[in-house]
């Protein structure tokens, strides 16, 4: 998997130098090609939908279940990108505690927090924004939780850089193997990591 981020470095590489609003705008127009491909490559048939929440793109992969082409897949989130903003509004708690009823009451996600991929510090909302994270990443309990919590505290500090956050799935459930977290700067240029979302991967804590 650890090549896996050699894709992101190519197409950022191709940004435009010197301008940075004009970067921003090609990364606007090009980085849903990438995410693309790749999610149709490995889960071909989908039907993908993209739509604007909070000044955030969401691709959605809608499960349609036609005919003899059911499957178990869920409906999930392919990818998340956008200009970073400030939260306008509370945290809807009620709301949060309610989607899909409590973490806590079901087996399945036991090792799980219902996590952000756009944090609600930075304008990211509820329903389609969440998914089920690993609590040691969510809570900066492991050495890839600081790391993570440490990425989401320079977004909240530099308002307008250019995020992207993307769930690698290994299965048709909605719960991601790695959660790809990017952020394109106008100091320090591209910060990218991929972070285990799977107890499996206990070595890389």
């Amino acid at each position: 998997m650890k090549n896996g981020l050699t894709k992101y470095y190519q197409i950022f590489s191709s940004i435009p130098e010197g301008d940075y609003e004009k970067s921003i705008q090609f990364l606007k127009e090009n980085i849903s090609n990438l995410f693309l491909e790749d999610y149709y490559a490995q889960f071909p048939n989908s039907e993908i939908l993209e739509f604007n929440v909070n000044g955030y793109s969401y691709l959605f992969d809608l499960h349609i279940e036609t005919g003899s082409n059911k499957t178990e897949k869920d409906d999930r989130v392919v990818a998340v990108y956008g200009r970073i903003s400030h939260a306008n509004a509370k945290r809807d708690s009620n709301r949060m505690k309610g989607f899909i009823g409590p973490f806590t009451k079901l087996a399945k996600y036991k090792d799980f927090d219902k996590g952000h991929f756009v944090s609600h510090k930075i304008n990211g909302g509820l329903d389609q924004n969440l998914y089920p994270q690993l609590k040691e990443l969510n809570r900066g309990w492991s050495k890839q939780g600081k790391l993570f919590r440490s990425l989401e505290r320079y977004c909240e500090q530099n308002p307008d850089a250019f995020l992207f956050t993307r769930p690698i799935y290994a299965d048709l459930s909605w719960i991601p193997e790695f959660i790809d977290y990017g952020i394109f700067t106008k100091e320090f240029g591209l910060l990218l990591n991929r972070f285990n979302n799977k107890k499996m991967h206990a070595a890389d804590k």
